[in-house]
């Protein structure tokens, strides 16, 4: 997407660039749970010892985590989704696919914009930019900055107070050096503060009590009839409440430095180093049942993480060796730590729901009550490569392009559990000593443990392309990504390795880019099919009431499918825009997976040949823009605002995208699957010739549609809340959007 495009489009997010292209699939309801995928693969997010399958880039920098791109993003200069396997001409080696985005450059000429949004919700947004030269030197300083603020979106009927909200703070500074055209320096240092209450779920479903072997097991609303006091709740998601009990609150900071210097050398050729530090701190305090009954109060996993990253790069001038040959070549060093501090914790009621009535009396709340699991968690990565890709002009139009490159990763772990008992055991009644004492060593283990791993490999690509004419490109490509091991830093349970395998990745495209008509009808195509060998995925399994969420290998995932964008000038005016992918992913062998919900007295049961889960096999978007000119404004000035005389350009539009349905967990339990949406959005505004002053409004989620993000059920049925708990889309949104540049 150009800098144009972004402005027409009003990208903001990197959820709003999903929607045009629909193989990019953004999941999550924070910035630590956020999961990018592309084709379906690169779900892995917010786990310490392993990094995301897709790779994540702000002014060439890799985000580890990239938890700020995801819900906010400004003064952009472009975006790239890139798809399939990357590393063989810059940065972190990523398997499923990189996004790229760029930010405006410092610039000498003087510049400076205001844009201000309000909206429903008590939305507000202020950004401003302001950039020149600093004297007459050859330094120039661009300063942004963004402040949000919006109320929440789901009511909690337990503490009469409306959660989901959003509050940000985001100001960036940049200098830039160049004091000739053949040396620059570009340093860049920026920081964001949010803070929301989020992580909310809500009721979608009450799981059955009848399993598919005919047997039964206790629910949700037999369970919390052992509470006289407390209402269940009757699943509406279209009402948006919940009765968490628990104020689910989340802070977060980031921020960071880099400095990247550009040299033209001898040949003519650039050599580029990307210096790099960012840090990211997490703070929550989450509801662990997300239901009103204080049984899991906390579910905290407070986290610090700080990376270093060093590129250094060349590239030729374009038909270097007498122009037959371009090429690039580098070595990349990445450093990641990661600390995190574990905090789960019970309530009064978590003996009464976790321990069978003795007699027909329900556990008293002192069985429990007070019982937390502590645990500091430690990881450290160290990861280095050299990667190259040449490109051979074999004949006019014809070139065939290879890359290669050998990434080495080692991790490093250790694992620190404890437990903060409540009232002795000894205190208890005698009937409830021994079951009570289980529990509690079931809920809130010790351990202690170091682990490490490494793992080296080559990966490479090859792709040949011909462009026949003008307006017709076609190629065929061959790429080979892989993704190092891991590690797995939880509890130590029965049949989950403290290690995860690497992951590796054939990917293969074939497709053509076309333009028609004097390039008012631009149209591309791109066939697919990817091989991904021990993917690397979130699994859970269930021990005496206590989850454990951890990182296992399919033995192979394949997605395969078809991808079209067509962009169109249909007259004067009017264009439009339409993107569509049909993807087939499905587990190709995945014999040993956790079962679902009613069939969870099984120990395993096979996927093979069943979808791959958060991928729906059709995603389509379309959109449509008119713009005419509604007259000329005369010169004059707004106070000190100058208005040159000129016309006025009116636009409206409109965007709608679809979903089929997709599993929402790995295990494709019916009670997750997520139903087909379809979304509809509208914009309509003015703005000068020039853009300097324009006028927006705009609607999202039109119809206010009732969508989920996921849905998500335990395992175990057994020890299972007995909900199947959603996270909602966002409801209508609308609002106006003044900028003016001065």
């Amino acid at each position: 997407m150009s800098p144009e495009q972004i402005e027409e489009t009003h990208v903001s997010t990197l959820r709003q660039i999903s929607l045009e292209v629909p193989s990019l699939v953004i999941q999550g309801f924070n910035p630590r749970n956020a999961t990018v995928t592309i084709r379906g693969l690169g779900a892995v997010a917010g786990v310490s010892g392993l990094e995301q399958g897709v790779g994540v880039y702000v002014d060439g920098v890799y985000q580890a985590r990239p938890a700020i791109t995801v819900f906010g993003l400004w003064d952009l200069s472009g975006v790239e989704v890139l798809r399939g396997p990357q590393g063989t001409l810059n940065g972190k080696n990523t398997t499923a696919g990189a996004i790229n985005i760029t930010t405006i450059a410092p610039s000498f000429t003087p510049e400076s914009t205001i844009e201000t949004s309000v909206g429903n919700y008590s939305y507000s947004q202020v950004r401003g930019i302001v950039n020149g030269r600093i004297g007459d030197s050859d330094f120039a300083l661009r300063l942004s900055g963004d402040l949000t603020n919006r109320t929440g979106n789901i009511f909690d009927t337990t503490n009469n107070a409306k959660w989901n909200d959003f509050h940000s703070f985001a100001p960036k500074a940049q200098l830039l050096y160049a004091p000739n055209d053949d040396f620059t320096v570009r340093v860049i240092a920026d920081y964001n503060a949010q803070k929301e209450e989020a992580g909310i779920y809500v009721a979608e479903a009450v799981l059955p009590t009848t399993l598919g072997n005919g047997s039964t097991v206790l629910g949700y609303y037999q369970k919390a009839a052992r509470f006289p006091t407390y209402q269940p709740i009757v699943p509406d998601p279209a009402a948006r409440f919940t009765d968490t009990g628990t104020d689910s609150t989340i802070v977060m900071n980031t921020g960071g430095f880099s400095t990247q210097v550009d040299a033209k050398i001898e040949g003519g050729n650039t050599l580029t180093s990307i210096t790099a530090f960012r840090w990211w701190n997490w703070n929550p305090s989450i509801d662990g049942d997300s239901i009103g009954l204080p049984i899991s109060t906390k579910g905290n996993l407070a986290t610090m993480q700080r990376q270093v990253s060093q590129e250094l790069r060349i590239a030729s001038p374009p038909g270097a060796l007498g122009g037959l040959f371009d090429y690039t070549a580098g070595l990349y060093y990445f450093w990641q730590n990661g600390t995190e501090y574990q905090d789960s914790a019970y309530g009064t009621a978590a003996g009464g729901w976790y321990l069978s009535p003795i007699g027909g009396v329900v556990a008293p709340a002192s069985t429990l009550n007070g019982l937390a699991s502590l645990a500091n968690v430690y990881s450290t990565t160290n990861s280095l490569a050299s990667y190259a890709s040449g490109t051979y002009h074999i004949i006019p139009n014809l070139n065939l392009t290879l890359g290669v490159r050998y990434t080495y990763e080692a991790k490093v772990g250790e694992y620190n559990e404890w437990a903060s008992d409540p009232v002795p055991i000894s205190s208890l009644p005698t009937v409830w000593q021994a079951p009570s004492a289980t529990e509690r060593a079931a809920l809130a283990p010790t351990a202690s443990y170091a682990i490490n791993t490494e793992s080296g490999r080559p990966t490479g690509n090859a792709i040949l392309s011909y462009r026949i004419n003008d307006q017709a490109l076609v190629y065929t490509s061959f790429s080979r990504g892989f993704k190092g091991a891991g590690l797995n830093l939880v509890t130590p349970t029965a049949g989950v390795s403290h290690t995860v395998g690497p992951e590796t990745i054939d990917a293969y495209e074939l497709g053509a880019k076309t333009n028609f008509f004097d390039n008012r009808l631009t149209l591309n195509t791109d066939l697919f099919l990817e091989n991904d060998f021990d993917y690397q995925a979130q699994e859970q399994t269930v021990v005496s009431g206590r989850a454990i969420n951890y990182v296992g290998n399919i033995p192979k995932v394949r997605t395969e499918g078809v991808e079209v964008s067509a962009r169109a000038l249909i007259y004067e005016g009017l264009t439009a825009k339409f993107s569509a992918t049909y993807d087939n992913a499905f587990y190709a062998s995945f014999g040993n997976a956790q079962c679902p919900y009613v069939y969870s007295y099984y120990g395993s049961c096979n996927l093979t040949g069943s979808p791959l889960f958060g991928v729906s096999r059709f995603s389509l978007f379309g959109g449509v823009e008119y713009q005419h000119q509604m007259g000329s404004i005369e010169p004059h000035e707004l106070g000190f605002y100058k208005l040159n005389g000129q016309q006025v350009i009116g636009f409206i539009g409109g965007d709608v995208t679809y979903r089929s349905s997709f599993y929402g967990q790995l295990n494709d339990d019916p009670y997750t699957r997520v139903p087909p949406y379809t979304l509809f959005y509208l914009h309509a505004g003015a703005r000068t010739e020039d853009g300097r002053l324009s006028l927006l409004f705009w609607v999202r989620n039109l119809l206010n549609k009732t969508y989920f993000d996921q849905i998500t059920v335990t395992n175990n049925s057994a020890t299972s809340i007995g909900l199947a708990n959603a996270v909602l889309g966002e409801p209508r949104y609308f609002g106006m959007t003044l900028a003016a540049k001065f």
